[in-house]
């Protein structure tokens, strides 16, 4: 591309000057934007088009251009209405034709951004910090976003990111709701209250309107409002707040579903540990009346086994190691839990038990195994809840109980 003069601009230039300036830049093919980087500058199809030299030479004159007391956008108006040919003082958002004014284009941090997009499920979330162009739906339109993802290992990534994928995957949430306490970390963009659902309101007519419908998610109500707006030619603008009533509706791929458990509520969760009536001990030995290897003497009673020949081991050492163990278990100093997830559920005004699929042989004193399986089987009841129709956040907002059966 052949490269571009800029033109001077005198020192202490009356405003009319600065006026002529701006216009003889937009002559040039200079998309004007006051708060630009001299290396941003770009011609009318956004491309980059100054050499290092003129850009430093632009940089110059931009300096003496905001040097004095000055309106840089009622310059930046007036020239703009020269080049269009307009007349007086037309709206000025409304007078940019083809190369609209990009009022995202200067740089913002992670916690003030343009705009929050989500995904469906939450799981990842986009950021934007600066547009790259004023016209979105342009081909191969990008943003400069941080983003958020599995992928990501909880820190933000930054980069740009092609418009029509954000689009495509995910839903614009107003970033004016963001919690702050939330803003250096977390997936979620509010805190809902137990019980709670989130609801969309949508612009119309210079004020705020929404209705009954709670959701979920945030999510779903986002991609609920940008129906609406498809739909409704009134609707300028979505947003997405919290809200203390319970959900009463679903919005999953493009189809709304009311009170989608209607005459179903979770009502409790608890992790119950009971007592192995009956472990499995075949690993340490067994009892017998007649010795094997590394047999050790149990019992002279008639009624007893004489011997526990132990399993396992490969000295005397081990074998009492295994014995002392059995002891343990026989006298009820040790034992092995059975580990499961319970949910009382109300159907139709009917108590119904949800349980997972239980676990045995789990050492009460290995607490770390412990844990691990009760995880486990709450995962697993989770699964079975959702498949019922509810949603991890039903589940969040009941409190796990734990109780022991001895």
């Amino acid at each position: 591309m052949k490269a571009r003069k800029v033109p001077m601009l005198p020192f202490h230039a009356t405003p009319e000057q600065k006026t002529e300036w701006v216009l003889a830049l937009l002559k040039l093919g200079l998309n004007y934007h006051p708060d630009n980087e001299p290396t941003e500058y770009v011609d009318m199809e956004g491309k980059q088009f100054l050499s290092p030299t003129e850009a430093e030479r632009l940089g110059a004159m931009t300096k003496r251009f905001l040097a004095h007391e000055y309106d840089p956008y009622a310059h930046g108006v007036e020239a703009m209405r020269r080049f269009h040919g307009l007349g007086k003082n037309p709206p000025y958002e409304e007078h940019y034709g083809e190369n609209p004014k990009n009022l995202c284009g200067k740089m913002r941090g992670k916690d003030d951004p343009y705009e929050v997009w989500k995904s469906r499920d939450g799981s990842w979330e986009w950021r934007v910090l600066k547009k790259w162009q004023a016209d979105d739906d342009k081909p191969y339109a990008r943003w400069f976003c941080a983003v958020k993802s599995p992928f990501t290992q909880g820190e933000w990534d930054m980069g740009d990111t092609y418009v029509a994928d954000i689009k495509r995957h995910a839903v614009k949430v107003d970033p004016s709701i963001i919690d702050a306490a939330l803003r250096s970390g977390g997936m979620e963009i509010h805190r809902v209250p137990p019980g709670g659902s989130y609801k969309a309101e949508v612009w119309v007519e210079e004020s705020w309107v929404g209705n009954a419908l709670r959701f979920t998610t945030e999510i779903e109500a986002g991609h609920y409002g940008n129906d609406l707006m498809g739909r409704w030619s009134l609707v300028k603008n979505v947003r997405v707040l919290p809200s203390k009533d319970p959900v009463n509706a679903s919005f999953l791929e493009g189809a709304l579903k009311q009170n989608p458990l209607r005459g179903m509520s979770l009502k409790s969760i608890t992790i119950k540990r009971e007592i192995d009536s009956d472990p499995d001990l075949s690993y340490l030995g067994k009892f017998s009346m007649t010795p094997g290897k590394f047999a050790i003497h149990h019992s002279d009673d008639s009624h007893h086994f004489r011997f526990f020949n132990p399993e396992n081991v490969s000295n005397m050492k081990e074998a009492k190691g295994n014995y002392q163990v059995m002891l343990d278990y026989e006298e009820q100093r040790t034992w092995d839990w059975i580990i499961r997830a319970e949910a009382e559920v109300k159907i139709m005004g009917t108590i119904q038990r949800i349980s997972s699929g239980s676990i045995g042989g789990v050492n009460q004193g290995d607490e770390s195994h412990v844990s691990e399986t009760e995880k486990e089987q709450l995962d697993e009841l989770v699964k079975i809840l959702v498949g019922m129709g509810f949603t991890t956040h039903d589940v969040e907002t009941v409190k796990v109980e734990r109780k022991e059966t001895r």
